[in-house]
């Protein structure tokens, strides 16, 4: 199991073999039934539709903040209709 993860981070590191096709056809799984499953999960688990403020911990707020903004990554990503891009 090592390895595996440490040859898909090496593979990260090098830079993705992938297209840019090929990533957002990859997207196309959060559009099913199931694929609205896991991202109205991802909104509830990582504060997208709530408050990440957490006055007595800035560190917490941070890090509520990162996992909020991969969510809202890829919800970026599956809103996009495809074939277009955001500078389209």
């Amino acid at each position: 199991m090592f390895r595996a993860l440490r040859d898909r981070y090496t593979r990260l590191v090098t830079g993705p073999k992938y297209t840019d096709e090929q990533v957002k056809s990859a997207y196309g799984i959060f559009r099913d039934a199931g694929g609205d499953i896991v991202l109205d999960d991802l909104c509830a688990r990582f504060h997208v539709f709530g408050s990440t403020f957490d006055r007595d911990r800035p560190a917490v707020t941070q890090l509520r903040e990162g996992e909020r903004n991969v969510v809202l990554y890829i919800l970026s990503r599956v809103l996009i209709p495809a074939g277009e891009t955001k500078a389209d």
